[in-house]
């Protein structure tokens, strides 16, 4: 089971679809929400019973004793399903099977992001997937280990991640998670508007695992050649794409401020093309009213 190979796993435009009609219309049987979804016969009805499918098994869409379809109550909101999708993606129970090829459930997904946001954004292509596959063919030598094997993973892996916040398009396609952030803040901070910048970047790595000190990001570095794959040269220094989503959220108007304080603790710098130094900070701060 995967999501990358959308041919026959699903697309996002028809999970928002069926998410959107069984929170509008609560809980009904699987052939009557096909039917309410599907514009007419023919290949709009396998791809809703394969997306259908698969989010039942990841755990979105849930069914009851008398075989009827529903949502948890807290899954409800169409307008939040990116973030609902991160949260379930993300959980270990879909990840069990982190480097199995087949039956493992969203790691392949995990595993290929957490790749990809390793990588020096300012160095690495990464809009077609001839080039992709040539940097994943240097840092994993373990062929076992290989992470889109085709161009439909990798195809899925953009697909996917565009949907949930990780890429973004400005003349080429960056590795990018600032959306993700940015719809996670709240959960980040929870009840505080500051945070400490080292409980910040490690709060950030328990909700979006796939980023700097996640537990998935972590396991996939340790996986690579280290003479193929620079990590950040100091532990301060965050990665090239995590500082490129910060950066951007802390612009003026955006809902981070990031302070540096002379009397805090362990600070941490955002990370600029050539490995330079950008932005040393101590403390994250909340906008209000995010």
């Amino acid at each position: 089971m995967s999501i990358l190979n959308t041919a026959s796993d699903g697309f996002f435009n028809v999970l928002i679809v069926l998410h959107r009609t069984l929170a509008t219309h609560g809980p009904m049987d699987k052939d009557r929400l096909i039917r309410l979804c599907a514009p007419g016969p023919g290949d709009e009805i396998t791809k809703i019973r394969q997306t259908l499918l698969r989010w039942t098994q990841i755990g979105l869409f849930k069914t009851t004793e008398n075989d009827k379809l529903i949502l948890d109550k807290a899954d409800k909101d169409p307008e939040r399903l990116p973030s609902i999708c991160r949260r379930l993606l993300f959980t270990d129970e879909n990840n069990q099977r982190f480097w199995d090829s087949e039956k493992s459930k969203a790691a392949d997904f995990s595993r290929a992001l957490a790749f990809i946001l390793a990588q020096d954004i300012y160095v690495n292509e990464f809009g077609a997937h001839p080039r992709v596959q040539t940097l994943e063919q240097r840092q994993v030598r373990d062929e076992s280990r290989r992470l889109f094997q085709n161009d439909t993973r990798w195809n899925g892996l953009r697909h996917w991640g565009d949907y949930l916040g990780f890429f973004w398009e400005d003349q080429r396609r960056w590795p990018d998670p600032t959306a993700a952030i940015r719809e996670e803040l709240p959960e980040i901070f929870g009840k505080q508007n500051e945070l400490p910048a080292q409980d910040f970047i490690t709060r950030l790595g328990e909700r979006l695992p796939v980023l700097d000190g996640g537990r998935y990001r972590l396991e996939v570095e340790a996986a690579l050649e280290p003479a193929e794959w620079q990590p950040p040269t100091r532990p301060d220094l965050l990665s090239t794409s995590l500082s490129r989503a910060l950066w951007r959220l802390s612009r003026p108007g955006g809902p981070l401020r990031l302070e540096r304080r002379a009397d805090a603790g362990d600070g941490r710098t955002l990370q600029r093309a050539g490995g330079q130094d950008w932005q040393t900070f101590t403390h994250v701060l909340l906008a209000q009213g995010v």
